[in-house]
């Protein structure tokens, strides 16, 4: 099986809740990193697959690029209801 980006290895690779939405952080060489977040979507000829919803730039390292995908996606902060 191919890898699926050919720039890193994804390091850190977190589902949504209902498992329609996925965010992948991604390790380049020298500890760049940058994060995909990918979302489930139909195709009547292709059925369901994986698409990109927004991929970020790049980020000095794995906190970075941590902090800013968890701010900046909304389906990654804790909900006032689980308060």
């Amino acid at each position: 099986m191919l890898p699926r980006y050919t720039d890193g290895k994804v390091v850190l690779d977190v589902s949504s809740k209902d498992e329609q939405r996925r965010l992948e952080i991604i390790e380049r060489a020298h500890g760049v990193c940058r994060y995909v977040e990918t979302c489930l979507k139909y195709d009547e000829y292709a059925g369901d697959y994986w698409g990109v919803a927004y991929e970020s730039g790049l980020y000095a390292d794995l906190g970075l690029a941590r902090a800013d995908a968890f701010q900046t996606t909304p389906w990654l902060r804790p909900s006032e209801e689980e308060d």
